[in-house]
């Protein structure tokens, strides 16, 4: 309790001068929004993320305070325009007297009038923060709703990343973070890439978050490999669906093969596999760091050494596949390495 007290006693000078420097008055409707702030005269709107104008910035929006309202948590109007958190919004197809938001969850970007759907954004363009517009073409406003990140639709539309997607309304649903479905067809979806692809969509079900199978094949999309980008669909044939398992969401087990990432493991034994991480895995014979065997490695006594905090066999120690000497410089290195002339 004194240490308490005695921090309390600390911290009261800090406060009294937050406070009594802060450019920020009264919210303007703490139930939608804690960002859109009076100033102290309440002669302006301020924009703060959070409140927290100290670490986060304060930004005023030269609105009208006297017509100002706060439609969600980062838009709000007045009577002479609307605003994304601190921006003015100037597109002229917005119809102003209509214009509203939701307060929903991933609505916070999302504005309507009679006519049409806007999706906002910001970025960092020639060294400033600017607004960015975008019109959800045919989205109707009525019935507009965005669920996820990417994902929005109306009464007789689906959408991905704002644009309108050519699936069967009734039946398409998301099947994961990669893939999704209608009663004909698979797709392919990934940060704002969404297209069709072969398969059997009758029998086409979710795995995990990154693999998806129909009656015939594992389907995976590879992004990175080894700090590589690849975006490369892999597809992975299999017999016997009772066979089909995986491990640290990267090691598909398919009939009497292994695959990291949909790429084969060549030569290993399914059966005596152990996964020890979501980059190594062993069988009897041989190590595997990601989808390559690591040259040299001893099967047998390869592990993870938990007081060093890296995988090691009887002889060497092994950072990213390959044998790490202690005199190749590494972050951390003096506390994870150990000398071996005892060994």
């Amino acid at each position: 309790m004194r240490m308490k007290s005695l921090l309390r006693l600390l911290m009261a000078p800090l406060v009294w001068f937050l406070q009594a420097c802060s450019p920020l008055g009264k919210p303007v409707d703490l139930a939608l929004s804690d960002n859109f702030y009076y100033n102290k005269s309440e002669t302006d709107i301020i924009y703060s993320s959070m409140g927290n104008w100290f670490e986060l910035g304060k930004s005023p929006l030269n609105a009208d305070p006297e017509s100002f309202i706060v439609l969600n948590d980062h838009l709000g109007k007045d009577k002479n325009q609307a605003y994304y958190r601190e921006h003015a919004i100037t597109d002229p197809a917005l119809d102003l007297e209509s214009f509203r938001a939701s307060n929903e969850d991933w609505m916070w970007h999302i504005g309507m009038d009679d006519h049409r759907v806007y999706a906002f954004s910001h970025d960092v363009i020639n060294g400033e923060w600017q607004l960015i517009t975008k019109i959800v073409e045919t989205a109707d406003p009525a019935t507009f709703q965005q669920y996820d990140l990417y994902w929005s639709k109306d009464a007789q539309r689906h959408f991905y990343n704002h644009e309108a997607i050519s699936v069967d309304y009734a039946t398409f649903e998301i099947i994961n973070d990669t893939f999704a479905k209608d009663k004909g067809q698979i797709y392919l979806h990934y940060q704002g890439r969404f297209e069709a692809i072969a398969g059997d969509a009758e029998h086409f079900v979710k795995m995990d978050r990154y693999h998806a199978r129909d009656s015939s094949h594992v389907f995976f999309f590879l992004t990175y490999l080894r700090g590589e980008q690849q975006e490369t669909l892999k597809q992975v044939l299999f017999q016997d669906a009772s066979t089909l398992r995986i491990v640290e969401e990267s090691y598909l087990f398919a009939d009497d093969a292994v695959y990291y990432r949909g790429t084969p493991l060549l030569q290993a034994n399914a059966e005596q596999m152990v996964i020890l991480s979501e980059t190594y895995a062993k069988d009897d014979q041989r190590v595997y760091y990601q989808d390559i065997e690591v040259e040299g490695a001893d099967a047998a006594t390869f592990d993870f050494d938990d007081k060093q905090f890296v995988y090691r066999d009887k002889r060497h120690r092994y950072r990213d596949g390959k044998v790490w000497h202690k005199d190749e410089g590494t972050e951390n290195a003096s506390s994870e390495m150990m000398d071996l002339s005892d060994e």
